[in-house]
Formats: C-alpha cells, structure tokens, sequence
C-alpha cells in the first residue's frame, strides 16, 4: 500500500478516545442495548474479596469504637488534645 493510500485511509478512520468510548459504553448499558452478560466466578479471587469485605468491617468497628470512648471520657470531664490518640 503507497503512503498515498495509508494517509488517505487514516483519514477516514473515525478518531477514538477512551472517554468517549467509555461515555459510549455507558449510554448502551443504560438503555439496555447490551444483551452480553459476563461473569466472573469467585474462585480466584474469594478469599481476596471476603478479606476486604472483613476489612471493611473491621475499619468501621474501630473508629466506632474509638468514637464512643472519646464521647465517655468527654462526658466524665476528661481532657484530650486533639493530636492526642485515645
């Protein structure tokens, strides 16, 4: 094929760029264009997934946790900075 040829043939090609391809995708999901359905099984990565689900629940218990001690010792008078860790 001559350069001629490729130039011309770039030319043509419709230009691409993710977030319009994104936009794209998102707008057929939405209106229920796509019929492909994937899905991933939980073999590989279920444990992965169980750990930062537990995680999760462990991040929230904590700062729970440290909340209520804060508001018990505020009640009973007791002073802390607030750099200071309870």
């Amino acid at each position: 094929m001559s350069a001629r040829r490729a130039g011309a043939r770039r030319a043509r090609a419709p230009t691409r760029s993710v977030g319009r391809d994104a936009f794209g995708l998102a707008e057929q999901l939405r209106i229920g264009a796509i019929e492909t359905r994937v899905y991933k099984g939980r073999d590989q990565f279920g444990r992965l997934g169980n750990l930062a689900k537990a995680y999760g629940f462990l991040v929230g218990d904590t700062v729970r946790v440290k909340n209520r001690l804060r508001s018990v010792l505020r009640s009973k008078g007791v002073a802390y900075g607030a750099g200071q860790s309870v």
